[in-house]
């Protein structure tokens, strides 16, 4: 990593030297190439992670070094966000202890309670670990994003809270390799990509959506035009949707409710269930699903099913 940040300090500071001709360079073809910035604490270009998203260019790469950086991150441009084995992203620095119990000082730019917020299209962010997040790790509100090879832990005692939030509006973004506690899909989301992440809990309150090889507990599904693909799943458990597809998928029992089962609602439609596999039981109460070609345990028929 050292040598990484030395390297673009010596470039930077050629750079300098040499600015006459850099002038020259943009009065003859109008535009700079995109630039690579360094943080990490020692002979980077920058010790903040924040400061250089400040400083950076649209379209800019910005590594930063393991670590790690006590801050929140507000991703305002399109630039690409790169850890080098790891780096952490800690809100720790904001708990205060009251009593018994663990609360949270002025956040300040950190007023979302989450520890990078996403709210420019075109960014990806790859290789965080991001912890003691008082309400989401990562909060997406954009559009073609990428968020890929990120963790996210939680601060004992804090409770429940999203690893990463996608938001209303957040369309066509892709999320993959990711490991931690939850991932929530908002009704107002669309047609994003989620694949080979391994979390704790999957909500998928939207649309058209497509969710491959993810090694997932348990699974809520609330919308409809969805594709649920070999996945390892251990609970699915479907409320108000319609015209899904689940298939490939296998089903293995869930250590921590003693369950592996697929429930479909009585306002579920037109979902088709094929080609799963596993020690699991389907319990339906809907109309007009297709469920065929399923190793299975047991199939449950509710007496409003047809």
């Amino acid at each position: 990593m050292k040598m990484i940040c030395e390297h673009q300090v010596v470039s930077l500071s050629v750079a300098a030297r040499k600015g006459h001709l850099l002038i020259f360079m943009l009065f003859l073809f109008g535009s700079v190439q995109a630039a690579t910035v360094t943080v990490g604490p020692i002979a980077c270009n920058y010790t903040s992670i924040q400061e250089a998203i400040n400083v950076a260019s649209p379209g800019d790469t910005i590594l930063v070094s393991n670590g790690t950086y006590y801050e929140c991150l507000d991703l305002n441009k399109p630039v690409i966000l790169k850890g080098i084995n790891k780096p952490k992203i800690d809100m720790g620095y904001f708990f205060v202890k009251s009593g018994s119990m663990m609360q949270y000082e002025d956040m300040g730019a950190c007023d979302l309670g989450s520890g990078v917020a996403i709210r420019i299209d075109g960014i990806t962010l790859d290789g965080f670990e991001i912890m003691n997040y008082p309400e989401d790790a990562i909060h997406l509100k954009a559009q073609n994003c990428t968020i890929n090879n990120c963790d996210f832990s939680l601060y004992a005692g804090l409770g429940s809270t999203m690893g990463i939030y996608v938001d209303s509006g957040s369309n066509g973004n892709t999320i993959s390799n990711n490991h931690g506690n939850k991932i929530y899909l908002h009704e107002g989301s669309f047609g994003n990509l989620i694949v080979d992440n391994n979390v704790e809990d999957l909500t998928i309150w939207s649309n058209l959506n497509k969710i491959y090889e993810n090694k997932i507990d348990v699974v809520t599904l609330d919308g409809k035009d969805n594709i649920l693909k070999n996945n390892t799943i251990k609970e699915l458990d479907m409320r108000q949707s319609n015209n899904n597809i689940i298939s490939g998928n296998e089903f293995l029992r869930n250590e921590r409710s003693d369950k592996n089962e697929l429930r479909i609602s009585d306002y579920c439609k037109n979902n088709t269930i094929v080609s799963n596999l596993g020690d699991f039981s389907i319990f339906v109460r809907g109309s007009y699903n297709t469920i065929e070609d399923n190793e299975l345990r047991s199939l449950s028929l509710g007496s409003d099913a047809h």
